[in-house]
Formats: structure tokens, C-alpha cells, sequence
């Protein structure tokens, strides 16, 4: 498929192959999403501490984790604290090698949005057990550097960029997972909402229905 022609974007049918689409344009792609949804991350259920995401619930698809005290990721120097909430918008296997393939242990990255659309990079290192995973150590990347000063780790820091260059990320699978998180909130909220509407509309009647005539 080629580029889409100028009547096919006026009327909206334009599409384009996701291999078509460059990493510069990507990064462009995914600061304008954050840029639209960024005022409702902090009003969207889904986002969890770094303690919840690391202990009893999955984070990824092997299951339950545990994590004690001493594997958690350092936050010193991140700009991030215990009550920052994040959400999980990709997953990848960071072991490399044959050496990777003959160990019990498991190594994964995860990406990780802030409440506040900034990303972070979560590494994990967990060996299996009966009925979990134990995580042995971690580490937390949420800051790059520019212009020889340190800044939050957005879609245009290097970081980024290396991870879509490497296919270590998909941003569809970022854009998609944000998508699904938004769609599960909205159709909540309007279960709500219809709900309080119901309860409204009762109680309007119930008025309507007594006279306060003497």
C-alpha cells in the first residue's frame, strides 16, 4: 500500500501499514496520543504503585509476582515516590544469548506509564516457583538525559526511540493496551452514570408524584 492520497485523508479512509510508519513518525504518533490523554490518566482506574504492580498481581503473562523488600527497584534519583501509579503499555524479554535459554531465570523489561504520561522502564529478574514467581532483583529507568541535564523519559528520549527501533516495543500494542484501558473506564463510568440517571429519574417522580397543596 502507498501513501494515501489527499481525498482519502480529507474523507477519513486512509489507512497505512504499521511497517510503513517510521520511528520519528512513532514517537510523533505516540506524544500526540499523550498529549490528548494526559489530563485523564490521573482519573482512569487501571494505574497501580510500583509495590502492587510487583506483588500479587500480573504484571505480565507469567503470573503472580513476589517481591520482597531488598529487590525492589531503587527510586532514588527518578523522580518518581512510593505513591506514583503506573500501568503496563508493553512487555519484552530481555534475556539474549544461549546462555539466557539454559537458566531457570526469568528476564524481562516493561514498559510502564506514569499516571502523569511519562514512561519508565521496568527490568525484572524472578526465578520460578510452585505457585509464583520470585523476583530477585529489578531495576527502574525513568529519566534521560538531554542537553547534559536529566529529564523524564518520554516517547522522544533516546530510550525510547532505541526500544522501537530495536522492535523491542510495538507502539500499535502501546496505543492498542491505552485504548483498551480507556475503553474498559469509559464503559464503567456510563454503567454509573446510567445507574445515577435511573436513581435521578425515581426520585423526580417520586416528588412529581406528591402534592404539596394544602
Amino acid at each position: 500500500m502507498g501513501s494515501p492520497n489527499n481525498a482519502d485523508v480529507v474523507t477519513g479512509a486512509a489507512r497505512i501499514r504499521h511497517k510503513e510508519i517510521s520511528t520519528p513518525e512513532w514517537c510523533s504518533i505516540i506524544g500526540t496520543a499523550l498529549s490528548r490523554i494526559r489530563p485523564c490518566l490521573k482519573y482512569v482506574a487501571g494505574f497501580e504503585t510500583l509495590a502492587k504492580l510487583m506483588n500479587g498481581k500480573p504484571i505480565a503473562s507469567h503470573g503472580r509476582f513476589v517481591t520482597p523488600t531488598n529487590a525492589m527497584p531503587s527510586l532514588a534519583g527518578t523522580g518518581l515516590n512510593q505513591k506514583t501509579r503506573f500501568v503496563v503499555v508493553d512487555i519484552w524479554d530481555s534475556a539474549k544469548g544461549a546462555n539466557a535459554k539454559q537458566t531457570h531465570e526469568i528476564n524481562q523489561s516493561i514498559l510502564l506509564l506514569t499516571d502523569f504520561g511519562n514512561f519508565a522502564i521496568l527490568s525484572l529478574s524472578c526465578f520460578r516457583q510452585k505457585d509464583h514467581y520470585a523476583i530477585c532483583a529489578s531495576s527502574l529507568i525513568a529519566t534521560s538525559s538531554k542537553n547534559g541535564q536529566r529529564c523524564a523519559l518520554s516517547e522522544e528520549t533516546q530510550e525510547i526511540r532505541d526500544l522501537i527501533d530495536s522492535k523491542s516495543i510495538s507502539p500499535y500494542s502501546m496505543l492498542d493496551r491505552l485504548y483498551l484501558l480507556f475503553y474498559s473506564n469509559v464503559a464503567d463510568g456510563e454503567k454509573r452514570l446510567d445507574s445515577k440517571r435511573q436513581a435521578r429519574d425515581m426520585l423526580k417522580q417520586m416528588c412529581d408524584r406528591i402534592s404539596l397543596a394544602h
